[in-house]
This record gives structure tokens, C-alpha cells and sequence, in this order.
């Protein structure tokens, strides 16, 4: 009995094919994490570079009480000259009358699937961080105004980066669990 070869596919073939599959497929799961990682990575590079500018430009800058960042939500920020159009150090979301608290503002609209959140995990809505002349950090109310901002990817896989601002310096680091205190801290990268 002969029989034709060339329609079938030996087992061989097919174990040879599905090995090559699952090698593909573990180089790949990693390599996802890697983007992930890569992407929270830039964008907390980014917001540190943003949030340095307003620091430089208010101790720099001529005009108005300071700089600020206000970030709308939980992807999106604005950078801003604080002008303070009704002299009470306090940033009014509304403004004056006619004038804005905000000038020569600029927005920043992150990738979807980067998210911000506060160091207690709540989302920003509204929240200001306004350096005034000296380079302190000041909160609407004009009262010191240290923050840390976690940035993390939107699927909660990967690592979360963290931004401390504080009252001398602005640094960031990796958001992680901290076994001595038993909370979350953001370490040196």
C-alpha cells in the first residue's frame, strides 16, 4: 500500500511547529512588561522635566507670583504662569472677574494608558502645585505644598514610578512596598 505524503502533516512537524509558537510567545510576554515599563518610565521623566521648568521659571521669572502645574484628572495636566489677578495669594479655579489665575498655560495630555494618582491613591481633580518666587512649593491656598505622584500604567502590571516634590528638591523613584513601615514609599530608582 502507498500512500501520498504531501496532503498530511506528521506529528513531528506539528510538535517542531508548536515548540517554535511557545518560544515565540515566551519572548513575548516579557517584552510587554518591557514597553509597559518603558512607557511609565517616560512619561515620569517627562512630569519631572515639567514640574523642574515651573520651579526654574518661577524663581526666574519676572511676571506674576509664581508657576504652577494643575492637573484636571488623572491623564491630563497644565502648566501655567500663576498671575493671582485678585492679590490674596490663593489660586481661585474661577478666576476674577474678566481675568484668569492662569496665564501662558500649556496642557499635557498623557498616553490612555497612563495614570496619575496621589500618593494615597486618589485621583487629581484640580489640584495645584504653585511655586512661588522662591521655588517653594505652594498648594491653592498658598500654603507649603509637598506632593508625591505616583504614575503607573493603566492595567496595574509594571512598575509605578513616584515623584516626590518637596520643599528643597523634586525627585523620582520607584513606588513599592516598604516592609519597615508597612506602606508604600518611593524608593531611588
Amino acid at each position: 500500500m502507498n500512500r501520498d505524503n504531501v496532503r498530511g502533516v506528521t506529528l513531528i512537524e506539528m510538535l517542531v511547529t508548536l515548540s517554535i509558537l511557545a518560544i515565540l510567545a515566551g519572548l513575548a510576554g516579557p517584552g510587554m512588561d518591557l514597553v509597559r515599563n518603558e512607557q511609565v518610565a517616560g512619561v515620569a521623566k517627562e512630569l519631572v522635566a515639567d514640574i523642574q521648568r515651573q520651579r526654574l521659571d518661577a524663581m526666574t521669572g519676572n511676571s506674576g507670583k509664581g508657576f504652577g502645574i494643575r492637573f484636571e484628572a488623572s491623564g491630563t495636566y497644565v502648566r501655567f504662569r500663576f498671575d493671582d489677578c485678585n492679590d490674596d495669594y490663593t489660586y481661585d479655579a474661577d478666576g476674577c472677574e474678566g481675568r484668569e489665575e492662569e496665564g501662558e498655560a500649556v496642557k499635557t495630555v498623557l498616553p490612555g494608558t497612563i495614570l496619575l494618582k496621589k500618593s494615597d491613591g486618589s485621583d487629581f481633580r484640580n489640584d495645584v502645585l504653585i511655586f512661588d518666587r522662591r521655588g517653594t512649593p505652594r498648594r491653592n491656598t498658598w500654603g507649603f505644598g509637598n506632593m508625591t505622584i505616583i504614575v503607573n500604567h493603566a492595567s496595574g502590571m509594571g512598575v509605578s514610578k513616584c515623584i516626590a516634590v518637596s520643599m528643597y528638591r523634586i525627585r523620582s523613584g520607584i513606588w513599592k512596598w516598604n516592609d519597615r513601615s508597612g506602606r508604600y514609599d518611593c524608593f531611588k530608582d
